[in-house]
């Protein structure tokens, strides 16, 4: 990880939107760099930051008893971490691990606590985002209903894969996607035999024969 004080002209090259935050706010704040498979948040650990992904992805993931871990959401540029324990909604985070490298804005959680619930535009926005989160979650339930799995799966490559390859671990994918095992390896072959996917010691995507095979459910 690399730690730096936030910087607004590099920040602007990485991240399209507009910050949600004041000049005070992003003046006592950081960039943190992480490289591909590093922890961003460890569930055992207190979280230090309210952070805002500015580039790249990661994932969030409970740690089982048994030491297999559970894939529960993906995160992409304007996702927060950690605004679920700013708002006293969850007492410990749950794990999270960059994809590939990412950049996230860090603001420390002490200045977040004491400046941002007193501020009621980032209250309202916050609550925005919680409320789009869990219609994104309800969306996602009705999708896996709705479309085969063939072109779920396809969705997601598209997303989280990094320079075009797949890294995910195939039993947590499976979990996360709702299907057997089995039938995640089966469609993982049904993509090669079609040359959506190269599989050599890493799956890589073909990202346009992808993007070509999902406009057929438009069809």
């Amino acid at each position: 990880m690399k730690k730096l004080k936030f910087n607004q002209e590099t920040a602007a090259n990485i991240y399209n939107a507009a910050l949600p935050f004041d000049q005070h706010i992003l003046s006592i704040s950081y960039m943190m760099t992480y490289g591909n498979k590093e922890w961003i948040q460890h569930a055992s650990s207190s979280i230090d930051y309210l952070y805002l992904l500015l580039d790249g992805k990661a994932k969030l993931v409970k740690g089982e008893a048994n030491g297999k871990q559970a894939i529960l959401q993906f995160l992409y540029p304007g996702d927060f971490i950690g605004e679920l324990t700013l708002v006293g909604a969850e007492k410990t985070t749950k794990d999270i691990i960059s994809i590939g490298n990412s950049v996230c804005l860090a603001i420390p959680m002490f200045y977040a606590e004491k400046h941002l619930l007193t501020d009621n535009a980032f209250l309202r926005m916050i609550s925005q985002y919680t409320g789009t989160k869990l219609l994104e979650r309800t969306e996602r339930a009705i999708h896996s209903q709705l479309y085969e799995f063939k072109y779920r799966l396809a969705e997601l490559l598209l997303t989280i894969t990094v320079d075009d390859i797949y890294q995910e671990k195939h039993t947590e994918m499976a979990e996360y996607l709702g299907v057997s095992y089995r039938h995640l390896l089966y469609t993982f072959q049904h993509f090669r035999d079609q040359g959506l996917i190269d599989k050599g010691k890493k799956i890589k995507i073909n990202r346009t024969k992808l993007s070509h095979f999902l406009e057929e459910r438009m069809q």
